[in-house]
């Protein structure tokens, strides 16, 4: 399965392998949205992808994200804490 790096497509059930993309048929508000993504970042495969996006944002020649869908400013906002731990981590 090949993943592009560069969408953060939160359509559910859109992309499989994507772990900002809620399971088909979710259809919960932004909180459960949150709450979804919370519980897969505790999750190996999706953890680790996660912090590999966000990590990918601070790098110089980084490239920007593309977000949609219906939880795209979500998205957004979870990836950049992330963004904003791991500087603080370095920083440390």
């Amino acid at each position: 399965m090949i993943v592009n790096l560069r969408h953060v497509d939160t359509h559910p059930g859109a992309e499989g392998g994507n772990p900002f993309t809620p399971p088909a048929g979710f259809d919960g508000d932004a909180d459960a949205y949150v709450a979804l993504m919370q519980a897969r970042y505790l999750q190996v495969g999706y953890g680790q992808h996660m912090v590999c996006m966000a990590r990918r944002m601070t790098q110089p020649n980084r490239y920007p994200l593309e977000y949609s869908g219906p939880y795209a400013e979500q998205a957004r906002g979870i990836i950049n804490r992330l963004v904003s731990a791991y500087r603080q981590a370095q920083a440390a």
